[in-house]
């Protein structure tokens, strides 16, 4: 992933009310995420405009909050993915970074001067093609004295693999936190890693200050501690984990989670008994881009949210769900957390939280559970629900997880084999799950006729998901060995799409109340 900075300053003597750049039309399809802030810290509107096929760039207007000229000066940032990639063909492996020197500009804009300063740390001996310019102090440098309006030039730095501490992942993680009445708080965090780059002989995480009990687990289950390193830099904890093997050869792929207490401590008061407020810097600065990020907090008994601002919460049960949308480096998504504790809770000690992990990875695997339980006699309806709704959810994760493999596996970004064998794992979970269900759903019909109805509804939109996978994946083959058009398989596509959706949608709507009767 990369970001690109385009710092403009106005020297206009009449008054501008937006101005438009662009990118070329072969690295638009990589473009993630734009945003524009100027000089004063304002957030400014962006609008990514259709590909200007005559000029082979996309443009992207930015609207300034009022008419300015001579002076003024914003910057707009741009998320990348897939600029940096590892050309292990050549004699020696190279890494070679594709990028767009200067912003492309039209006819209505004079850039009298553009500069261009890439950071090349401690990459050995880049070599670039495409823009004249020289490496010195760890970074590239380059200016145009006038900027061609129309200019799509991409240029390219490789420089060896070897000899740099730079590494390219393609890495998707989850997070949950689990709170308990004593206030105590244990985070996990999923990961799953495919080595783009060069071997690597471990991996680092960096974790919130004071985080301790730190284990990790990987598909076949916990690692050794002396597989874990753990570090306290500038007031945070790293942790390097060696995978069970030892190394990750290029294109493996690593599947592991850590688990880790963070320690409690006073929140602020809000004047009332059992009432507190709490701020949670989530996800500031990171290294990975995904477009919606979910984050699921489960709570204690007695916990009762008042109020929740800066991110737009879903609240049931005895979770909060936080969607973010998107991130990214350039992402701010703290929020704030005003809670009480119930009177019975009210003496305990209130939440401390620390900020979350900053790590160079994406979002979205699932925390693989161990076993089920066979046997459901003797729980009382509470507890038939609650499992009910437990087993569900692990199964609607693990469907969208298997989605998105599928959707890898299709494009190239995961081998068959690491897709085969996260397969075969995956239908044996839902195996166990599907065998738990049909004793939960005959308890759960037995316990009160009404979930009877409840439960055909969920079986009804199940069958509706097993016809839409199976009739997506004919579409998907007949397409690919041309019977039918791009137009009718998109038009088909997109139907089908729409009936999983909604049938996706009733087994949430049935989830959610049942979740809800638990509260």
């Amino acid at each position: 992933m990369a970001v690109m900075n385009d710092t403009i300053r106005l020297n206009a003597t009449a008054l501008v009310t937006y101005l438009t750049i662009g990118v070329p039309s072969t690295l638009a399809p990589r473009l993630r995420h734009v945003s524009a802030t100027d000089s004063q810290g304002l957030v400014l509107e962006t609008s990514q405009q259709p590909l200007n096929l005559t000029g082979n760039y996309e443009p992207i207007q930015v609207s300034l909050p009022a008419s300015k000229q001579e002076g003024y000066t914003f910057t707009l940032s741009s998320v990348f993915t897939g600029l940096l990639r590892l050309n292990a063909s050549s004699s020696t492996p190279q890494f070679v970074l594709s990028f767009s020197p200067f912003p492309v500009i039209d006819g209505t804009l004079k850039v009298t001067e553009a500069s261009l300063n890439v950071k090349t740390s401690d990459w050995p001996s880049p070599a670039v093609t495409g823009v004249h310019g020289a490496v010195s102090g760890g970074s590239f440098t380059a200016r145009a004295a006038p900027l061609n309006a129309y200019n799509t030039t991409v240029a390219t730095m490789a420089f060896s693999s070897t000899g740099t501490s730079q590494k390219l992942f393609d890495a998707s993680g989850a997070r949950s936190i689990a709170i308990s009445s004593s206030g105590a708080v244990q985070v996990t965090d999923s990961y799953n890693i495919t080595n783009r780059g060069a071997q690597v002989a471990a991996l680092t995480f960096v974790l919130p200050s004071g985080a301790s009990s730190i284990t990790g687990r990987d598909l076949i289950g916990q690692l050794d501690s002396s597989k874990l390193t753990v570090t306290s830099p500038n007031g945070t904890t790293t942790v390097s984990v060696t995978p069970r093997f030892n190394s990750i050869a290029t294109n493996a792929t690593a599947s592991l989670s850590l688990v880790y207490k963070l320690s409690t401590g006073a929140t602020a008061s809000q004047g009332m008994p059992g009432r507190y407020a709490l701020t949670f810097r989530m996800f500031d600065d990171v290294k990975f881009f995904q477009p919606v990020f979910t984050t699921r907090i489960s709570l204690p008994a007695g916990f009762r949210v008042s109020e929740l601002t800066g991110q737009v919460p879903s609240i049931s049960g005895g979770q909060i769900l936080l969607q973010a949308s998107s991130v990214s480096p350039l992402s701010k998504l703290s929020f704030t957390l005003t809670y009480q504790l119930d009177p019975f809770w009210a003496g305990l000690a209130p939440l401390s939280w620390a900020g979350l992990i900053e790590g160079a990875l994406a979002a979205s695997v699932l925390v693989y559970s161990v076993g089920v339980r066979g046997s459901v006699s003797g729980l009382a309806p509470s507890g038939l629900i609650g499992r009910f709704v437990e087993l569900y959810d692990e199964k609607s994760a693990m469907r969208s997880e298997a989605d998105r493999m599928e959707e890898d596996s299709n494009r190239g970004a995961l081998n068959r084999s690491d897709y085969k064998r996260r397969k075969r794992s995956m239908e044996l979970r839902l195996s166990e799950i599907d065998r738990a269900l049909v004793a939960v759903k005959a308890e759960l019909v037995n316990a009160q006729p009404r979930y009877s109805d409840l439960v055909k509804r969920v079986e009804r939109a199940e069958a509706e998901l097993q016809v839409t996978r199976s009739s997506l994946n004919d579409l998907r083959n007949q397409y690919r060995v041309g019977r039918i058009s791009r137009e009718l398989y998109e038009s088909l596509t997109s139907d089908l799409i729409r009936r999983r959706e909604r049938a996706q949608a009733a087994i949430d709507s049935v989830i959610i109340g049942l979740r809800e009767e638990t509260r």
